[in-house]
């Protein structure tokens, strides 16, 4: 057999390039298959390129292989492309499941960037992957079974909250037979991400699934937006025998896909500005360590921003110690310190990752909680004995932690927005455990612009506040922002209590669009399937001129729907969303950013549609099935 290439002035389209190149590539791996004369060659070749297949499901160094070609990645992937271009098979055959035995996070993404795992901004198990299940099983293992597979490569991260041992399997099923388990072992400490590699293909009737080792990633990406600028900074990458001589940085308008390189030359610190972006949009970040043969890693976590107008006049907390902060400018009394995630790991509820890399400011003492030994209080003993136990040995809890002073010569107002992480005592009947946010300007008095007590209930998880508007007197020159928490009381103190993260303050332009959300309602909550639900929500445009937005409806995190929005500033109105649930489960359903309200669909005792005519029911007089709509109803017969 022989294969010429002929130049050609005709365009020829790049996916029969592909095709017949693949084919080509393949024909070159099966040195023995014979001749393309047969009706049936194609069967012929698949058989062929089966034998040539490894133990493991790849393929590598055939003996036509020259330059490059012996790498098992290429060869594998030119074998792949060419069993799947004429035997495709029905995704739904094929499933996989991967369980974890690691003090670490399971997070796991398809080949279109969707997400199974936790979502540390929410506290909670997202699942934006259809048909995909988590589980904890008795013995502690994280299991994500993925039952609809389309191919392409999943991406599969551990990310350590503790130190030890890690064992991750991977496992491929056919019609629910396993036909291909392998296992990971190894270490990790808290913080360390090690991704895996899965590239999954249908071959003629079995799963394949190309597994690659775990590898550690740069770790910590973070980006903040700014006015048509993005900062991106990062964990610097220690691995031993990588040989580190910077990093790359990859963006994309497109969620888990589609990232372009945009650095011209390799990083070689631990941060970057990206400038030059359009205000409103959304960039997605990746970065990868590159040694000196010019080798990367996988890519990092994605992190994303969206540039807003404003000046950024201040970012804090990314300090490498309590010193360096105290030292430009920050004050910490009472409780407050600044805790690296180390620290934090051993605390319950625990509030790790921190939104910034390394460290965060928190209210509490080296046990996780708010407790402050010192002299008997003046309040009654409590009926309980441990409780007048506890009070004997603490006090009422204090502290305040202020801000350098930061200079707002010129602007009119700011935006002052943070992340923040608060477990307190639950009491309605009073006003306990109060956090609350105050600015001063030039020296002046303390105004308190934000704060929470004990009649909000906790909220365990990073939570985001703000952007919060704020007027500059005319004629100041700098304001100072002060976090402080009160317990009021000394009962009831062995709770975590208040972290603070990514402090940013923004001058706020004219011009601007901003649009919040609120009055999320749901109707019914709980019926039987088919359930048709109706979601509703205020939108309001708290911004300073007239815009549009798309706001987006959610079930179970996925988006389902959008509406466009037009309002002018200081306007609002309502967006309504329908969904019907066909099949019975517990449904998160919200509007944007809202938080969730859960939706029951069952299975209904006796339900009759009336499609298939009315078996069993018996009429009397104008009660009849309707011809043109198949529903119950009266009409009047002629």
């Amino acid at each position: 057999m022989k294969i010429a290439l002929l130049m050609t002035t005709q365009v020829i389209p790049m996916g029969k390039v592909i095709y017949y190149m693949t084919l080509a590539k393949a024909l070159a791996m099966c040195p023995n298959f014979g001749t393309l004369n047969c009706p049936k060659w194609y069967e012929a070749l698949v058989r062929s390129l089966l034998k040539e297949q490894k133990d493991d499901g790849r393929w590598e160094n055939a003996p036509a292989s020259h330059g490059w070609e012996h790498i098992p990645e290429l060869a594998t992937a030119y074998a792949l492309l060419a069993l799947q271009v004429k035997k495709p098979l029905p995704p739904q055959r094929l499933w996989m499941s991967l369980i974890l035995a690691s003090n670490a996070d399971l997070h796991v993404y398809d080949p279109l960037g969707r997400h199974i795992g936790m979502n540390y901004q929410l506290s909670r198990i997202e699942n934006e992957i259809p048909s995909a299940s988590f589980e904890i099983d008795a013995q502690g293992r994280q299991i994500v079974t993925l039952t609809e597979l389309i191919p392409g490569e999943y991406r599969v991260e551990l990310v350590g909250t503790g130190t030890g041992d890690y064992s991750l399997t991977v496992e491929g099923y056919e019609d629910g037979e396993a036909v291909l388990s392998t296992t990971f072992s190894g270490t990790i400490i808290p913080g360390e991400t090690w991704v895996v590699s899965a590239l999954v293909s249908s071959i003629i009737g079995e799963l394949t699934l190309y597994v690659e080792e775990p590898v550690p990633v740069p770790t910590g990406l973070v980006a903040t937006p700014g006015n048509t600028i993005v900062d991106l900074r990062w964990k610097p990458y220690e691995v031993p025998d990588f040989d580190l001589v910077g990093y790359n940085v990859y963006r994309s308008e497109t969620r888990g896909t589609g990232y372009e390189r945009i650095n011209a030359d390799v990083v070689t610190g631990t941060s970057y500005r990206d400038s030059g972006l359009m205000n409103g949009v959304t960039y997605y970040y990746v970065i990868t360590a590159v040694d000196r043969l010019g080798q990367e890693t996988k890519y990092s976590t994605e992190a994303s921003a969206t540039p807003i107008a404003g000046i950024g006049l201040f970012y804090d907390m990314e300090y490498r110690s309590q010193a360096e902060a105290e030292a430009a400018g920050w004050t910490f009394t009472g409780l407050w310190k600044l805790i690296t995630e180390e620290q934090a790991r051993r605390f319950s509820p625990r509030p790790t990752p921190f939104p910034s890399p390394t460290h965060a400011a928190y209210f509490g003492n080296e046990n996780g909680n708010y407790v402050t030994l010192g002299t008997l209080g003046t309040e009654a003993p409590p009926d309980r004995p441990e409780l007048r136990l506890m009070q004997a040995g603490s006090r009422r809890s204090y502290g305040e932690l202020t801000s350098p002073a930061i200079p707002v010569s010129g602007v009119s107002s700011v935006e002052l927005s943070f992340q923040y992480f608060r477990v307190v005592e639950y009491y309605p009947k009073g006003s306990y455990d109060k956090a609350y946010v105050q600015v001063s300007f030039d020296g002046g008095s303390w105004e308190t612009i934000w704060s929470l007590d004990s009649t909000t209930p906790s909220e365990p998880g990073w939570k985001s506040a703000g952007p919060i508007t704020i007027s500059v007197p005319t004629g100041a020159s700098t304001m100072r922002v002060r976090f402080a928490f009160d317990s009021v009381y000394h009962f009831y103190n062995n709770y975590l209590g208040w972290l603070v993260d990514n402090v940013r303050i923004m001058s706020a332009q004219p011009g601007v669009t901003r649009f919040t959300y609120s009055n999320l309602t749901v109707a019914p909550t709980a019926g039987p399937i088919p359930l048709r639900i109706t979601a509703v929500a205020t939108v309001t445009n708290i911004g300073t001129t007239r815009g549009a937005e798309n706001v987006r409806f959610f079930v179970d995190g996925v988006e389902r729907a959008t509406r466009a929005v037009t309002l002018d500033p200081g306007s609002s109105t309502t967006v309504t969303f329908a969904y019907t649930f066909t099949d019975p489960g517990n449904y998160s359903v919200t509007i944007d950013n809202l938080p969730p309200v859960t939706v029951r669909a069952g299975m209904a005792l006796f339900y009759e549609g009336f499609e298939a005519g009315a078996l069993g029911w018996e009429f009397t007089n104008l009660w009849h099935i309707s011809s043109d709509s198949g529903c119950f109803q009266c009409e009047k017969l002629s």
